[in-house]
C-alpha cells in the first residue's frame, strides 16, 4: 500500500508517513478515499501509542535506575560508581529525546487525523446533497 511502511528507520517512518498525510491533505481531492485514509491513519496513531507507551516504561525505568544507582554511590561513599552514574546519565538523555520524539509526532498526527476527519464527512455530505438532487 505505502512504499514507507517498510521503512526500519522510526524517525525516517514518522516523516515519511507525516509528510504523505499532509501532501493528500494539501491537494485535496474529493474523489479520494478519505474514509480509507482515516481508518489508515488512525491505525497507525494506535501503533505509536503503543510504542510511545513501551519507550515510557523504558525511560522510566531507566531514569529510576539512574536515580537508584546516585543514591548507591551517595550511600556507600565509593566514588568509584561515579562513572556508573555518569554512564546512566548519559545514556539516559537519548531515551528522552527519542520519547519527546514519538510525544510530538502522536500529538501532531491527531490534528492531522481530525483534518481527515473533516474531508472525510465533507465528501460524505457532498455525496449526500447529489443524492438528493438526483432524486428532484
Amino acid at each position: 500500500m505505502k512504499g514507507y511502511l517498510f521503512d526500519k528507520n522510526m524517525n525516517a517512518y514518522l516523516k515519511k508517513h507525516e509528510t504523505h498525510i499532509r501532501t493528500l491533505i494539501e491537494n485535496y481531492d474529493p474523489a479520494y478515499d478519505w474514509e480509507e485514509l482515516y481508518r489508515f491513519h488512525n491505525q497507525q496513531i494506535k501503533y505509536l501509542q503503543h510504542e510511545r507507551l513501551i519507550h515510557l516504561l523504558v525511560t522510566l525505568a531507566f531514569a529510576i535506575m539512574s536515580l537508584l544507582t546516585v543514591f548507591f554511590t551517595l550511600y556507600s561513599k565509593n566514588t568509584g560508581f561515579i562513572i556508573v552514574d555518569a554512564l546512566f546519565f548519559i545514556l539516559l538523555i537519548p531515551y528522552i529525546i527519542h520519547y519527546f520524539k514519538l510525544e510530538n509526532s502522536v500529538q501532531g498526527w491527531y490534528r492531522l487525523a481530525n483534518q481527515i476527519y473533516v474531508f472525510k464527512t465533507k465528501k460524505i455530505k457532498e455525496g449526500a446533497c447529489q443524492d438528493e438532487k438526483n432524486r428532484v
